[in-house]
């Protein structure tokens, strides 16, 4: 948190000055996908679909990231509510979330992987070196290691890979599929 902190400090140096590095182009479309989520709530979305809106707006935050937006808005509007009652009740403007928008896109640009980073990683569950990982272990990997999934999400993305041998997966397949969806390629 205290790297986000920092970084939203140092981006508002003086008045306008946050939106000065975004054309108004870019500005206007991101202002109407944040409309969308807003809906008819006075231009202000609640605390607690931040997360959705960064995810709309085409990016990938962890839940730590997110975490610290939201203590950050929590935080700059004075409030004392727990982060639980304040993702219900706080309501968030544009110009408070974009600054933190454009600190998460410059973060999710440094740490923009490859599928191949992710084909490499998974290369290491496959014992044989055959390019398969059985559906269980896949499971295991992304309900367990780095930001874990819910079984619900994990169940959705298994059951739209064939298996090529009976519980097995080709992982660079499965890597394929999934950078695509999250890419919006067809």
């Amino acid at each position: 948190m205290d790297r986000l902190n920092a970084s939203y400090s140092s981006s508002r140096v003086s008045e306008g000055s946050s939106y000065d590095r975004i054309d108004s182009s870019d500005y206007e479309e991101k202002e109407a996908i944040f409309n969308v989520f807003a809906g008819h709530q006075n231009g202000k979305i609640r605390l607690g679909e931040m997360g959705e809106v960064f995810r709309a707006l085409g990016l990938n935050p962890t839940n730590e990231d997110i975490a610290a937006c939201k203590r950050e808005i929590v935080t700059k509007n004075g409030s004392v509510q727990n982060l639980k009652e304040a993702e219900k009740t706080l309501m968030v403007t544009f110009d408070e979330f974009l600054p933190l928008f454009q600190i998460l896109e410059k973060k999710d640009q440094r740490n923009d992987l490859k599928p191949d980073d992710f084909v490499q990683a998974f290369s290491h569950f496959d014992p044989d070196g055959n390019g398969l990982v059985s559906k269980g272990a896949m499971r295991r990997i992304l309900t367990t290691m780095g930001e874990p999934m819910s079984d619900e999400d994990v169940d959705e993305i298994l059951a739209a890979q064939e298996e090529v041998a009976p519980g097995m997966i080709n992982y660079a397949t499965f890597v394929e599929a999934v950078y695509k969806e999250a890419h919006g390629i067809p």
